[in-house]
């Protein structure tokens, strides 16, 4: 009966040992994955915040020429607005089918109008990924529409852009310099500020959006998974046999065949899941090359 209680206390020491090990080498390994991801989040929402300036002049470009009425086809503009207004959204895909500058016009005011929005109540956010995506669509927009568009044109007053009261031509004038763009040193004029768009969209706005998308990329779910695994392990193996030694139950011989189990299936589950990480590590590492 003695020797039986000490192979009984030696397989429980052995188990409380070898457990003590994997949890001791997994939980400062997955403290280290969480926080190596939080450094990665804080570095690319600094990177993110330093273009947010020259993305805000690009917008604060489109909001000060969107303030002047160069627009000829103002009952059409006034219907598109009255339904905006009423939020009849199918009222509106019928208006745009009809006149289609209307395209244009809704990504001058979408984009002004967020602009506004931000301005007025002080709105100092981070852009979201699908943010971004709007305004690459709407940016994409205002330069397809007019440089590989020519039925766009007959709807814009051009004599009114060419007639811009000094206050309009001054605010927009500071704009451009802002953005240091190729553009600055040209008139202005429906193409340039088209060509700006093109500009900001394809160095800007979709560099943000690889930004965006890799800060709300989440946090990989194997990782959790294997918290949970060191979890059950610390339980399974170290909590419940110190117990068991404690108290010694009588049926500690089947309760400590159900442990066995249980920690051979997370030491299994743990080798597994740590070289599906690895694994998933590496083709991220080569997708980016």
């Amino acid at each position: 009966m003695e020797v039986n209680d000490n192979n009984f206390e030696t397989l429980l020491s052995s188990i409380i040992t070898s457990t003590s090990i994997m949890v001791a080498v997994g939980i400062p390994l997955i403290l280290y994955i969480v926080a190596n991801y939080k450094s990665k989040r804080e570095d690319i929402l600094k990177e993110m915040k330093s273009i947010y300036p020259k993305f805000n002049y690009f917008r604060e470009l489109i909001y000060n020429v969107f303030q002047i009425d160069f627009w000829k086809n103002t009952k059409a503009i006034s219907k598109y607005e009255n339904s905006a207004r009423l939020g009849n959204k199918e009222e509106m895909a019928l208006l745009i089918n009809e006149y289609e500058f209307l395209n244009l016009y809704s990504s001058y005011k979408y984009i002004s109008e967020k602009y506004s929005e931000e301005i007025i109540y002080n709105n100092k956010r981070v852009f979201t990924h699908h943010d971004i995506l709007e305004y690459i669509v709407h940016a994409n927009r205002i330069w397809y529409a007019i440089t590989c568009r020519k039925d766009y044109l007959p709807e814009i007053d051009m004599e009114r852009l060419n007639n811009l009261k000094s206050f309009e031509k001054k605010r927009i004038t500071e704009s451009i310099a802002k953005l240091e763009t190729e553009e600055e040193s040209k008139e202005i004029s429906i193409f340039q500020i088209a060509d700006i768009s093109g500009e900001m969209e394809g160095t800007i706005i979709d560099s943000l959006s690889d930004l965006t998308w890799y800060y709300e990329k989440p946090l990989n779910p194997i990782v959790k998974h294997l918290s949970w695994l060191m979890a059950l392990s610390f339980v399974a193996g170290v909590i419940l046999p110190l117990l068991i030694l404690m108290y010694k139950p009588s049926c500690s011989c089947i309760i400590i065949q159900i442990l066995l189990w249980i920690i051979i299936c997370c030491f299994i589950s743990t080798i597994f899941l740590t070289g599906k990480y690895v694994k998933s590590i590496y083709n991220q590492k080569n997708e980016i090359t």
